[in-house]
């Protein structure tokens, strides 16, 4: 089923996406999301991108230990091999693509940079973060049942926070959608890895307001 799924509609999509996206950008498109002229920004952002979701799940969870939690059964979890079912390595790599791939050419590459000409960094952020959540609602829904607080706190105050910590990574690179692919791939695989990591529902929440870096936006 969710085999069938990738192959009918995230890869076609993906493809459909990459291709649009290089005919309307061309060359310059093409220059900003080459590896090769973001290497020469640093190794810094590199860092951030790729281990930033680990360290604040271990944020969130030294919170929740801290205010009585228990501790996670076990850290890491590797995904089976066999099976096309979530948690599976299949799902977790056609994942990792879909998010990369899929999602940051429309939401960093093509909706963040024009959004914030016209409303500024931080409102384009919390706007498209309100948008990426109920676009992921809108699958999600039919994959597990979901309690009210989940759709508030993991879809979108999640990922508003989330949105603007990518567009903080997107404008500090002056336009580097490749780095917040790295990011966002991180993130997804992260997610899999560290299943158990992570506070209730109040931590989370918590941690992504305290993780929205507004002061950085003018």
């Amino acid at each position: 089923m969710y085999r069938g799924f990738y192959l009918r509609r995230v890869i076609p999509d993906a493809v459909r996406t990459l291709g649009s996206r290089a005919f309307s950008w061309g060359r310059r498109g093409a220059l900003r999301t080459a590896p090769s002229a973001d290497l020469a920004r640093g190794h810094r952002w590199y860092a951030i991108a790729v281990f930033g979701p680990a360290v604040l799940f271990l944020l969130d969870e030294a919170v929740n230990l801290v205010l009585g939690g228990s501790p996670p059964q076990r850290w890491i979890v590797l995904p089976p091999f066999a099976g096309f079912f979530p948690g599976s390595l299949f799902f977790s790599v056609m994942g990792v693509l879909a998010g990369t791939i899929g999602e940051e050419f429309g939401w960093r590459g093509l909706a963040q940079p024009r959004l914030q000409e016209r409303y500024g960094a931080l409102k384009a952020s919390i706007l498209i973060g309100l948008v990426w959540g109920t676009f992921q609602f809108g699958f999600c829904r039919f994959v597990t049942a979901w309690s009210l607080t989940d759709v508030i706190v993991t879809q979108y105050l999640r990922l508003i926070a989330t949105a603007v910590i990518y567009a903080w990574i997107y404008n500090s690179t002056k336009g580097s959608l490749f780095l917040v692919m790295v990011a966002h791939a991180a993130h997804n695989i992260t997610v899999d890895l560290m299943p158990q990591v992570g506070g209730s529902a109040a931590i989370v929440a918590w941690s992504c307001l305290l993780r929205l870096p507004s002061s950085l936006y003018s």
